[in-house]
């Protein structure tokens, strides 16, 4: 922690940067296809909902609602 401390105060050369790139990069090939022995579970928070909830259309609705208000507010006044 405290090597990327220092670093973050002085100026990195254009080497020192590819050299962070690089191991970086040897990091994500090494880990690439790795799996845990148990079994994981899906992350189902990433999945799109097929349509949108009654919330969220309400929401929408609400947005509507205001924006036009907004630009009838704004042609009234001007």
């Amino acid at each position: 922690m405290s090597s990327a401390r220092n670093r973050s105060r002085e100026q990195l050369s254009p080497r020192a940067l590819l050299q962070d790139l690089q191991g970086a990069r040897d990091a994500m090939i090494a880990f690439d296809g790795y799996e845990p022995p148990a079994t994981a579970l899906h992350a189902s928070v990433l999945d799109r909902p097929s349509a949108p909830s009654t919330a969220s259309k309400g929401w929408e609705l609400f947005v509507e609602r205001i924006q036009a208000w907004i630009t009838t507010a704004f042609r009234l006044g001007g």
